[in-house]
């Protein structure tokens, strides 16, 4: 007698579905692992080109700010001599023609920048970024926005001083309300400017810890920015 038994297409076409399956849910795993760590080392290559572009930055910050300090302190000098000839308490001499010491270009102040922070930290490589990096270069941030609001003060008071001197371009004809409301805004501008350098120089204090991979504590900080 001859021995029937059931087909066994049925079992093997289940494993062998399953067997599919694990080979795709593997293959999958494979590849997107594959493809996290090839996008880990692009960020990482990305940060590190990110650090050095904020060095760059931080260099050539380094020399705008001393170019601005020195301006700055040439133009006061040439704003505090206009003082002291528009002085309305200092005796007249009605012998001596007032001339200005000409002070308008050096209050331009050229601008820091920040272009490699926004950079970074719009980016998807702030998640990357240690938290110490981004502390300190938050307060870069911080103390730029108050040069750039420093600077816009500079430009309006030296547009007061500019269209006083407009109305009056002859000097001795000046009354002493004149010579007095003159006098004030020259006093103005050059406050602005002293806003300025203490500014700068609060810049350039923690653009240098910056590059130099420390932190300035907040006790420090708000102390410099006072």
């Amino acid at each position: 007698m001859l021995d029937v038994h059931p087909p066994h297409h049925a079992v093997h076409a289940w494993r062998d579905f399953f067997i599919h399956i694990a080979t795709i849910v593997i293959g999958l795993c494979i590849a997107v692992g594959i493809e996290q760590t090839v996008e880990f080392f692009h960020h990482r290559h990305q940060l590190h080109k990110a650090e050095e572009a904020l060095h760059d930055e931080g260099v050539t910050n380094r020399s705008i700010v001393d170019v601005g300090l020195s301006r700055i302190d040439t133009a006061r000098q040439a704003i505090q001599a206009n003082m002291a000839e528009l002085d309305p308490e200092a005796p007249p001499n009605p012998a001596k023609t007032p001339r200005l010491v000409p002070y308008t270009s050096d209050t331009y102040i050229f601008m820091v920048s920040d272009s490699a922070w926004l950079s970074m930290r719009d980016s998807d490589l702030l998640p990357l970024v240690p938290p110490e990096v981004a502390h300190r270069y938050w307060k870069l941030d911080y103390t730029h926005h108050l040069i750039v609001d420093d600077n816009e003060n500079i430009g309006r008071q030296r547009e007061v001083v500019e269209s006083l001197l407009h109305l009056h371009k002859d000097l001795a004809t000046l009354s002493p309300t004149q010579r007095e409301a003159l006098f004030l805004a020259f006093s103005r501008l050059d406050q602005a400017l002293v806003e300025m350098r203490v500014r700068l120089t609060i810049f350039r204090a923690v653009n240098d810890l910056a590059m130099s991979g420390k932190t300035l504590d907040a006790d420090g900080f708000n102390t410099l920015t006072k």
